[in-house]
């Protein structure tokens, strides 16, 4: 009898379905996972409410019905000889499995996956369509392919914290890696979601001399926590103007670097003006199609500003992460507000999204296995 396994299937905007698949044979060269977590993001929300479409301008996989979920992470059920050697993992290792890019354009041979010139549909976003359709984590297993970055994770951890890999990933692409973020320099961090509360333990792991965490009042336990993981200064936007109260803080000169992670555009000009002359912002946070009005650029080219898109993330930046979350120095545990099992995926996906308020949401874990 073929063994199969159950997964939460995406069929359309705000329709979700368990389905059964079954599981691949396994080559020499590739790999399956049996979930232990999965985490959620806004992009899986984008996807739920249609607000980013599989299709086309992504990759001709990309397409309903697929099974959502790239942060997985679960125990390798097989894998095949080459895939051992070159991922340096056997049956029964604990492993996050980070999305993969082409590896064969130019951007990709020089490490620089976040810049991948050619989109594929990889975990998370193909379609079921695709042999053999366990492409996601929304499942009991996935499979993983031969370019997948595979990662080994200590098995001492809970699954729903081993299942924070991707957000400090994230924080350390961001706000460590692409801002060069180096000792001594002084950080502000606009938005304390997931993301944005991972990047205060990102910088003051990697030696930030002042953190700052901007965030709305509505949400009092995200500023509170931003305190706990170690922010020397958190200002609530909606009582205080942020860029003066950063400004008061860093005695008139401002942060050496502001990193936006809100999807609100007028963010964006509350990070430049509270970036020092010569410094730098990193633009995450994606804005969803909103614009900023009556705003002039001029104060980039005035304060001599570097401005810097960041989007995904790298290798190392899981590296740093896996090693962050292993350490157990922070109380990130914290970060993780709810945990549901794979029957309850939708409701996984409202609760993120707000539609429950009372709940608090912050980041949100599926445990497959549950």
């Amino acid at each position: 009898m073929v063994k199969k396994g159950k997964a939460a299937v995406l069929v359309s905007k705000e329709k979700m379905e368990i389905r059964e698949y079954a599981l691949p044979k396994i080559g020499k060269d590739d790999a399956l996972l049996k979930l232990e977590a999965c985490g959620m993001c806004g992009t899986d929300l984008d996807y739920y409410y249609g607000n980013k479409k599989p299709g086309p301008s992504e990759h001709k996989d990309f397409q309903y019905p697929f099974i959502p979920g790239h942060e997985p992470i679960g125990t390798i059920e097989e894998i095949g000889a080459e895939a051992t050697k070159r991922w340096g993992v056997k049956a029964g290792d604990r492993v996050a499995v980070q999305y993969y890019t082409c590896g064969v354009c130019k951007a990709c041979a020089e490490g620089r996956q976040m810049s991948c010139e050619s989109p594929i549909a990889g975990i998370g976003k193909a379609g079921v369509h695709l042999s053999p359709a366990l492409w996601g984590g929304y499942a009991e297993y996935m499979y993983i392919p031969p370019r997948a970055h595979v990662f080994p994770v200590s098995k001492s951890l809970p699954a729903k914290v081993a299942g924070l890999f991707n957000p400090f990933a994230g924080a350390f692409a961001w706000t460590v890696e692409r801002s060069g973020l180096k000792p001594g320099q002084s950080v502000a961090i606009l938005g304390p979601g997931q993301r944005g509360l991972a990047s205060v333990v990102a910088a003051r792991e990697s030696g930030a001399s002042f953190i700052a965490v901007v965030g709305r009042g509505r949400n009092p336990y995200k500023l509170q926590l931003a305190r706990e993981l170690g922010a020397d200064l958190v200002v609530n936007l909606e009582q205080e103007d942020p860029v003066a109260a950063v400004k008061k803080a860093t005695r008139g000169a401002g942060v050496d670097i502001a990193v936006d992670i809100t999807p609100a555009p007028e963010s964006f000009d509350q990070a430049v003006s509270m970036v020092k002359r010569g410094g730098t912002v990193v633009e995450a946070g994606l804005k969803r199609g909103k614009t900023i009005r009556d705003w002039c650029p001029d104060p980039i080219q005035h304060k001599n500003l570097s401005v810097l898109g960041a989007y995904g993330v790298s290798t190392t930046a899981v590296r740093s992460a896996i090693k962050l979350v292993e350490s157990g120095k922070y109380p990130i545990e914290k970060l993780v507000s709810h945990t549901f099992p794979l029957a309850k995926t939708e409701e996984a996906l409202q609760t993120l999204a707000g539609k429950f308020p009372e709940r608090h949401a912050m980041n949100v874990v599926l445990l497959p296995g549950a």
